[in-house]
Order: structure tokens, then C-alpha cells, then sequence
């Protein structure tokens, strides 16, 4: 697991699957973005989203 807070992720926004999993793994929306996709060849709408800082339990 990464030891570096925040985590950023960038995801298609129709790509319901991913977006679905990276909530479940804990991302939050923060925003969204047009950017170009190579694959489609177009450019599309991605959101933007964030892994926080977890709380740690004491030692």
C-alpha cells in the first residue's frame, strides 16, 4: 500500500465500473475535467478524485 497521502485519480466519467471502485475503495470526487484520450481519440470528461489522509490508530 502507498505510504504517500493524497492519492489522485483521473477516470472517463461514463466508465461507471471504475468510478464505482475507486469510491468503494475510499476516493472522493473532487472535480472534473475535459482532457484528451488517446485510446478514443477524442476529447472526453474525466472526474478527478482524491485519496485522503487516513487516520492511524496510536502505536
Amino acid at each position: 500500500m502507498a505510504e504517500v497521502r493524497p492519492l489522485y485519480a483521473r477516470v472517463a466519467s461514463d466508465n461507471l465500473g471504475s468510478l464505482r471502485v475507486l469510491q468503494k475503495a475510499g476516493f472522493s470526487i473532487v472535480g472534473t475535467e475535459i482532457a484528451y484520450a488517446p485510446t478514443r481519440g477524442a476529447e472526453i470528461e474525466e472526474t478527478l478524485m482524491r485519496l485522503g489522509i487516513r487516520s492511524l490508530p496510536d502505536a
